[in-house]
């Protein structure tokens, strides 16, 4: 294994191949780690971009949105609070 890093990429190429045909030759590891072999074959899973930022607009609108929908009315106490309390029971 710590060879790999020091391999070309044709050399990485090949041993992808290999191991996509060991995987090819039983079916159990094939159902088990579709990800592993998507991975092997050198794919990127669906949806996602690797360059992508997040919005942050956007996600701090999702959060307020959230925030809305799942707000009770009655504040709580804050983490201070409850971690105070929680020293204080194992004193």
């Amino acid at each position: 294994m710590r060879e790999l890093p020091k391999l070309t990429e044709a050399e990485l190429r090949l041993v992808r191949q290999r191991l996509l045909e060991l995987a090819a030759q039983n079916q159990e590891i094939e159902l088990c780690n579709p990800a592993a072999l998507d991975d092997a074959a050198g794919a990127k899973p669906a949806g996602i971009a690797p360059t992508a930022a997040p919005d942050r607009q956007q996600w701090l609108e999702s959060l307020r949105q959230l925030r809305e929908h799942t707000a009770s009315g009655r504040p709580g106490r804050t983490s201070d609070e409850i971690l105070a309390e929680d020293r204080a029971d194992r004193d």
